[in-house]
């Protein structure tokens, strides 16, 4: 399982966000590089507890379920992360 615990996949992961480009072709739906960064770094900061997350109101089998989809797909995002709703603001492609 990759991890950024692990030197190896962390070299990647920053090889590849340093590759990124502001006008790099879009290869996540709607987002553009700078707005998926942004929502990488909202997602991160909410995995440690600086950005508050939404509650929402689900059992905990909605609960359970989403998260094995999330962890196990890559697919779902974080609620607190929507970039055209409460993601952080677009400073700047270089301060994000």
């Amino acid at each position: 399982m990759r991890s950024l615990a692990n030197e190896s996949d962390k070299t990647a992961v920053l090889g590849r966000l340093r590759a990124l480009k502001p006008d790099s072709a879009r290869r996540w739906g709607k987002m553009s590089p700078h707005e998926m960064v942004c929502h990488l770094n909202d997602s991160f900061k909410a995995a440690i507890g600086t950005k508050p997350v939404s509650s929402v109101n689900t059992n905990m089998l909605i609960r359970t379920l989403a998260r094995w989809f999330a962890l196990c797909s890559g697919t779902m995002a974080a609620r607190c992360a929507h970039q055209a709703g409460d993601g952080s603001p677009k400073t700047g492609y270089v301060a994000n």
